[in-house]
């Protein structure tokens, strides 16, 4: 309850009642907007100087702002123009976030949070599903020992898949792009929740890819699984979880198998959708899968 309390007051003011308000209320004044880009919402005091153009944040850089946004195959097809009007701005955006990069990593992982169905609202300042995140990567990190291992997440500009849109799948596409740029030759793992499991299968395909790991991922029976072939997978879903259907990630796994995937399915005993009861056996099982992943022969 003691960290719980902060956390969620922290939310209330700067997604309700507090820095959004303000913002509306002072939009039109002189010299605002600017005031507003240069000013952390978190820390006022703090400001925001000039952001690097290679595509990533990084959580080392003293010089890198506070991050907004904490959430086909190979490719996905450019945004239509008619879609592009009820869009937020999203100028200057930056797909990906590094947290951990050694100065010679031999593999990396890509971790992409959850979202909603619908929503084209930018994710809010305090991210809780990216927050959930973080310990995966860290127990990715332990189990593979002394082997140098590049720790990213992928941004969204946007809370929402949105249908046929596949907004979640297109930065997440952006930010493996911008990882590969990054550290040409690695191989990838992918480990996603939810939204970012469904984004992270969208994206498997990719040649970097050497394996992924959904956790409680959102699977419509009309998603594609061919792109998924010879690629590692495996998916663990509470048969409990009341958000995402566990039945729905087994049929996934199993079509995906049958279009030569190597595909398998963990039923998890306990945790629901946010996987925090038992969360240390969530966090041990992935780790030790997405090390297998890259740490297997060719």
């Amino acid at each position: 309850m003691s960290l719980l309390s902060p956390l969620v007051m922290s939310y209330l003011l700067l997604c309700g009642s507090g820095t959004r308000l303000l913002d509306r209320h002072l939009a039109d004044r002189p010299g605002y907007a600017a005031y507003s880009a240069r000013t952390s919402g978190f820390l006022p005091p703090a400001t925001r100087p000039p952001t690097p153009r290679d595509g990533t944040v990084t959580d080392t850089d003293p010089t890198t702002p506070p991050d907004p946004a904490g959430t086909e195959d190979g490719g996905l097809a450019a945004v239509p123009a008619g879609d592009r009007a009820d869009r937020p701005a999203t100028a200057g955006h930056r797909p990906l976030r590094i947290h951990r990069s050694p100065d010679a990593p031999r593999a990396a992982v890509l971790l992409l949070h959850g979202g909603r169905a619908d929503g084209l609202e930018p994710p809010p300042r305090l991210n809780l599903p990216a927050l959930r995140m973080r310990p995966f990567g860290t127990a990715v990190v332990r189990a593979l020992g002394g082997r140098a291992v590049l720790l990213a997440s992928a941004r969204y500009r946007v809370r929402g898949w949105n249908g046929p849109r596949a907004d979640a799948a297109r930065d997440a596409r952006g930010a493996l792009d911008a990882l590969t740029a990054l550290a040409p030759g690695l191989p990838v793992v992918l480990i996603g929740h939810s939204m970012g499991g469904r984004a992270a299968l969208h994206i498997g395909g990719h040649p970097a890819v050497c394996g992924i790991v959904a956790l409680a991922p959102w699977c419509p029976p009309e998603d594609e699984v061919a792109h998924l072939r010879g690629k590692p997978l495996a998916v663990l879903h509470d048969t409990h979880d009341r958000v995402t259907d566990a039945d729905g990630s087994r049929r996934f796994a199993e079509r995906a198998r049958g279009s030569g995937a190597e595909a398998s399915v963990i039923a998890m005993a306990r945790g629901g959708h946010t996987m925090l009861r038992g969360a240390h056996h969530w966090h041990r099982l992935t780790a030790e899968l997405a090390a297998s992943m890259v740490t297997r022969p060719g």
